[in-house]
Parts: C-alpha cells; structure tokens; sequence
C-alpha cells in the first residue's frame, strides 16, 4: 500500500485472461480498454482452465512480488474444457478462487456454438456448456467482489451465420472481436 501513496498509478489495472477468442480479439480489447486501464492481456489460444489456473496464478505472483494487488480481472475460459478437454478433470474452482484475489472481476459467460454452427452432436455440446456454464456461474456467486456477465453468451447464442463468429461457432469474427471487447470494457466499467 506504501507504494500506491508515493508512486499513484493514473490509471487503475486491469488484466484479462482468456484463451484463442481473447486472442484474437486483442486488438480491439486494446481500443476499447487501454485508454482507462493499464492492461495485461494474457491470452493463449488452445488453453483450457486448467492452463489459465496456472496464467492468473503468475501474474498474481509476479504482483505479489512488487506488493501490488490486482484492480480488476476479466476472465472468459471454457470453450477449450468443453470442446477439447471434456474427459479432463479441470480447475474451474481454483481458477476463480485466484480471481477472487483481484479488488473485483467479471467473468464472462462461455456461450455455446450456436446451433447453425458446424459441430457435430449440436445437442450433446450444448448440454456440456450448460453444464460448464452452470459450474462457472455457481463458483463466481462465492464471491461478493466477482460477477458472472452474460452478454457475451447471449450474443452469440442469438447471431446469425458468420455474425459474431466463425462456422465453428466458436472463434470471433471482426465483427465479434469488437462486441468481445465491448462485452469486457461494458462489464468491467460496470462492476468494477
């Protein structure tokens, strides 16, 4: 705290963490976000939560280090653990426990490819992002300071072909790289 009284930051924080639809929308996270926050952007495409556990646990680390606490997380995590990882245990309850060391989070909801997407057992997929989607949620209500935001679900879920994202349902379009990055700067201004 000593240090925030002799150097004030101007700007609060701000890290977002997510995987490839994070990505690939930093970009625009960048134009919407990095004139209020000093951003961190950590973002790997093809990490599931359990890889993204290990991404929140360094950064708090390496602000630990300095005596610095995180203003404010942004997580979107999941697509990975469903679609890529579903026989793999994940770490959905660590990873937002370590999120609930920022000041205050939001934490997007992961939507489900919509149904004119090109995934195969449309019916068996969604089932398993609603069940994700329900665990997430529930392990965010632990938190009075993190908040479970649902406008990027929705979004997706009601857009039409190559809309928001590509016909893998899952992956932004330019166009979904913007209402990504709205969704965070809308929530994280918001709650935050």
């Amino acid at each position: 705290m000593a240090a925030w009284v002799l150097w004030p930051r101007d700007r609060p924080d701000l890290v977002v963490v997510g995987d490839s639809v994070t990505f690939l929308s930093i970009p625009a996270i960048e134009d919407e976000l990095g004139d209020d926050f000093d951003l961190s952007i950590r973002a790997y495409p093809g990490q599931a939560s359990n890889d993204l556990t290990l991404v929140v646990l360094q950064e708090l680390v390496e602000r630990d280090a300095v005596d610095e606490q995180v203003d404010a997380i942004a997580l979107l995590v999941g697509y990975n653990d469903v679609l890529r990882f579903r026989d793999r245990p994940d770490e959905v309850e660590e990873l937002i426990a370590l999120a609930a060391d920022a000041s205050c989070g939001v934490v997007l909801a992961v939507p489900a490819p919509p149904e004119w997407s090109d995934q195969e057992d449309f019916a068996a997929v969604r089932a398993a992002f609603a069940e994700y989607g329900d665990r997430l949620e529930a392990e965010v209500e632990r938190h009075d300071h993190l908040h479970h935001v649902t406008s990027w679900q929705e979004a997706v879920e009601a857009s039409g072909p190559g809309e928001l994202v590509d016909t893998d349902g899952v992956h932004p379009v330019e166009a979904g790289q913007r209402a990504l990055a709205r969704a965070y700067s809308e929530s994280v201004r918001r709650y935050c």
